[in-house]
């Protein structure tokens, strides 16, 4: 979305050739970024919220029900051309277009499913099918998104499971009076198979998976007493030649993390895609933008996004990510 950020830059740089030299040496680069935040937030005029409320009327987030099918269908043939990472960018883009409870978020949810299946991303496949049943997905097409559920959990090792969930879907299904010939027999077959595949891993002892050791060392965190945000393996020195340093207090893995710390303030790069001004049909011939890529929160790269519930821009990497935004800035 190409959002105004170069018109809001014009306008802070306006408003910074108006400021009296007093006021701009106290924004000098000593001063820390809280004091800088804190300092600028106080010269936030009402005309300045006015101004940014009239950039913010030509570019609506409302969500665009056209949206839901135009990206759906792009993501279908997408699906179909087996180019699923893809396929899953545009269902994630429908998604951000419907609203809560509704069969077309289901949809939506149940087709980004199927496209994380084929990306073997088994786990996350799995919360979209929880997602798609608890948005009330259909029930007619309910043994397909039941079967996939039952595959991901035989990849994953979880065969007790996956046979309470075949022996459920066989119950229901030889309860249907009315199946389509074609297409009831294929899913029955294919319910055999998986069962009779549950049944022998099943039959098989499973030995536990034990985490190495060096994966426990790179899970584990340990935060420093003496120094905030890091880890206890390092120790603050200071010497004549080197000043103040940090020093390993005993190996460290490749891979291990040594500071962690949440941003005071970040902020997600907009791209120059999917210009409002266009039709449906524009925007999505535009690639997708940083918006479609990172959560609005967190930053970090998005797989199978979760919408936020009032506009179709913010998009989360997971339901605390959403949940955090909503009830502390986003609404």
């Amino acid at each position: 979305m190409d959002l105004p950020v170069e018109k809001w830059k014009a306008y802070v740089k306006q408003k910074w050739t108006s400021l009296e030299p007093a006021l701009k040496e106290r924004l000098c680069p000593t001063l820390s970024l809280q004091d800088h935040f804190l300092l600028v937030s106080s010269l936030f005029q009402p005309e300045d919220e006015e101004y940014l409320h009239s950039l913010a009327t030509n570019y609506c987030v409302k969500k665009d029900p056209r949206m839901v099918l135009l990206c759906k269908t792009e993501g279908n043939k997408r699906f179909q051309k087996k180019q699923y990472r893809m396929a899953g960018m545009l269902y994630s883009k429908a998604l951000s277009h419907t609203e809560v409870s509704t069969p077309e978020r289901a949809v939506c949810y149940a087709n980004r499913s199927a496209a994380l299946f084929h990306l073997d991303q088994f786990e996350v496949c799995l919360e979209d099918i929880g997602r798609a049943l608890e948005e009330g997905y259909p029930q007619r097409l309910l043994p397909k998104i039941l079967l996939r559920k039952a595959e991901c959990l035989l990849s994953l090792g979880d065969s007790q499971e996956a046979a309470d969930v075949l022996c459920g879907l066989e119950s229901e299904m030889s309860a249907d009076l009315s199946p389509t010939a074609d297409s009831h027999q294929g899913l029955l077959s294919k319910l055999r198979q998986l069962k009779a595949k549950a049944c022998k891993d099943n039959s098989c002892v499973q030995q536990p998976t034990v985490p190495s050791r060096t994966q426990e060392a790179l899970e584990s965190w340990e935060e420093n007493r003496r120094i905030s945000c890091a880890s206890a393996a390092m120790s603050l020195r200071v010497s004549p030649s080197k000043g103040r340093h940090m020093v390993a207090t005993r190996d460290i893995l490749p891979g291990e993390i040594l500071v962690r710390e949440e941003a005071f303030v970040s902020v997600l790069v907009p791209g120059e895609s999917l210009l409002l001004q266009g039709s449906a049909e524009a925007k999505l011939d535009d690639p997708l933008g940083n918006e479609d890529l990172y959560c609005h929160r967190c930053l970090r790269r998005l797989l199978a996004s979760v919408p936020c519930k009032g506009c179709s821009y913010a998009k989360y990497c997971s339901q605390m990510c959403a949940q955090t935004a909503w009830e502390s800035y986003h609404c």
